[in-house]
């Protein structure tokens, strides 16, 4: 055997090294595969798990609110919105027709919202629960409609419900019950939660009935308010001590007014959002993505909002309102509200109870109001978009029989977020800190916030 010369040793290190320096590359390769497998795994089932069970077995449904099903939904209503040979009338016969079939002794389950049920106080008047059906829902927001003229909003609700039963037809095998499934998950889960959102803050520690604090990170903003509404609720006309010397001095009656926001959370459209692409099949069925997106399509089809109305933050003086402390309570309560009129800036005043209980004992309500800008400032007038998905979730809340939901004595610590994810929940402060010590109690009254106390 020849001697290996020093070539032969040179080449034989570098071959080693070579050799070795691959099966790293291969085994770095192997293991950051595997890393991503696991954080994908984990992305998908915390953002998308549903998603990729669709992917798979290839069934459209709205039960569980996926996104890319409801994006679904609305390819298909566009489509049969803008069909210029079914008239409107046709369209809300055929949708009335398919919401009958859940008027079946069969699919009473799914003739009432699936979280009513778990509203104890409901036991002792089961008549309420019975009362609130997928067709008088349906019907009231035909009525507000009419009543709001939405007309191509009107249009389009009746083209998802035929939609929606076209599209949970065409999942194999045909099944009736499946149609009347995703046609209660339709009104009473996307609707009803994108109706909600809005107007009933469930993030834990807030309360959805509380104004917004004086702080100085807003105070250029609440001053903006004041101004605008010049120091005076024009509901009962109560000046705030913050009003100068002589208006407290002629006024009757003063006090500390609220800053009452209209949308109680920051809504903004997903898909124009710049720091990350909009990517439905990975959102979670109930994160703030997905539900930010379903509310705004809702207002922007039913409601009729305009492409560029967002919200941004909370405390911006277009999404805000200067009221006495009972009249914020009615209107966060939805006990009262404001409807457009003909003429710009200028609302009526609709009331759902006695004046009374909304504004306190001796103080009615004008029939009309007018906002106008302050001096100087411009662009600080009341959203009217805002304000008129605050009069549509009123009269539909009302129109429907849903109007006991806000009644604080129908509140009870049953009422939790995991079954109804974003209509309604209680109304509590430090929720985290008090999540145990809440369970332990059963009478309701422990659960109402501090900010009703003056209002019972």
């Amino acid at each position: 055997m020849p001697a290996l010369t020093r070539e032969d040793g040179v080449l034989i290190i570098l071959a080693l090294l070579w050799a070795f320096l691959l099966g790293m590359l291969l085994s770095t390769t192997w293991i950051m595969m595997k890393i991503e497998r696991i954080l994908q795994h984990k992305v998908f089932y915390r953002q998308g798990l549903y998603s990729r069970f669709c992917s798979k077995f290839a069934r459209w449904t709205l039960s569980v609110r996926s996104l890319p099903d409801y994006i679904k939904l609305q390819e298909v209503a566009s489509t049969i919105d803008k069909d210029p040979t079914l008239t409107d009338h046709a369209l809300h016969r055929c949708a009335r027709d398919y919401l009958q079939i859940l008027e079946r002794p069969e699919f009473a389950e799914f003739n009432h919202p699936p979280w009513i049920a778990y509203i104890p106080s409901l036991k002792a008047q089961p008549e309420r629960a019975r009362a609130v059906t997928p067709g008088r829902f349906f019907d009231a927001m035909m009525k507000t409609a009419d009543e709001f003229d939405l007309g191509s909003g009107r249009r389009y609700v009746c083209a998802e419900v035929c939609a929606c039963v076209r599209l949970a037809q065409s999942v194999a095998p045909y099944s009736l019950r499946r149609v009347a499934q995703e046609l209660s998950a339709l009104i009473f889960r996307v609707w009803w939660g994108a109706l909600c959102y809005p107007f009933l803050d469930i993030d834990p520690g807030s309360d959805f009935l509380a104004p917004i604090k004086d702080s100085w990170l807003y105070r250029d903003r609440i001053q903006s308010v004041l101004r605008r509404d010049n120091y005076t609720c024009f509901m009962t006309d109560t000046v705030d001590k913050r009003a100068s010397c002589l208006r407290r001095v002629v006024s009757e009656k003063t006090g500390r007014l609220d800053i009452t926001p209209i949308f109680t959370c920051w809504i903004t459209d997903p898909t124009t959002r710049g720091f990350a692409p909009f990517r439905p099949e990975y959102c979670h069925p109930t994160s703030s993505t997905a539900i930010q997106y379903r509310t705004l399509q809702f207002f922007r089809t039913f409601g009729q909002f305009d492409h560029s109305t967002e919200v941004d933050q909370t405390c911006v003086p277009q999404n805000c309102l200067l009221l006495e402390h009972k009249a914020h309570l009615a209107f966060r309560l939805f006990k009262w509200t404001l409807v457009a009129t003909q003429i710009p800036n200028t609302y009526k005043i609709r009331t759902y109870v006695s004046s009374d209980s909304c504004f306190g004992v001796g103080h009615a309500a004008g029939e009309y109001v007018t906002f106008t800008e302050a001096p100087g400032d411009s662009g600080m007038l009341p959203n009217p978009d805002l304000l008129r998905a605050h009069a549509i979730f009123a009269n539909i809340l009302h129109l429907s029989g849903l109007g006991f939901m806000l009644d604080p004595e129908w509140w009870a610590p049953e009422l939790v977020v995991r079954e109804i994810q974003a209509p309604i929940v209680l109304p509590l402060r430090g929720v985290r800190k008090r999540r145990d010590s809440l369970r332990k109690r059963a009478d309701h009254r422990e659960f109402v916030p501090k900010s009703l106390e003056k209002y019972e």
